[in-house]
């Protein structure tokens, strides 16, 4: 995982879906303490039907906050094609992700660790 904060990848991206996204962080980054990056876009092995897959890490106490502001982004985000989303986000507090990391082998964190991008934290 690149420990140093990047946005390079929302250049590639088509303009409202990176002024969504900016908006997004700009948003909730006071709220959390991690944004990470994930999937075939941090990889950079993206291509024109590619979702930006989004890890938030908050604490426990603004995890209810983040959900609302995230679920209206989610909203006003829209479809790639059908019923699939563009943009995934997966939300997890401080603790649901220690916990998850110190768990059994999990094949989805351990590709988030390997290859995800710090955008914020």
């Amino acid at each position: 995982m690149s420990s140093k904060p990047s946005h390079e990848f929302l250049r590639y991206l088509p303009v409202r879906k990176r002024n969504l996204i900016e908006k997004l962080l700009k948003d909730i980054k006071e709220n959390c303490g991690s944004i990470m990056l994930t999937g075939s876009w941090a990889r950079g092995d993206h291509h024109g039907w590619s979702d930006v897959d989004i890890i938030v890490i908050t604490n426990d106490k603004t995890k209810e906050h983040v959900q609302r502001i995230l679920t209206r982004h989610k909203r006003s985000a829209g479809f790639l094609g059908g019923n699939r989303p563009w943009l995934d986000i997966k939300l997890f507090s401080r603790e649901e992700f220690i916990k998850l990391s110190n768990g059994p082998m999990n094949p989805f964190l351990f590709s988030c660790l390997k290859d995800g991008k710090i955008i914020y934290g």
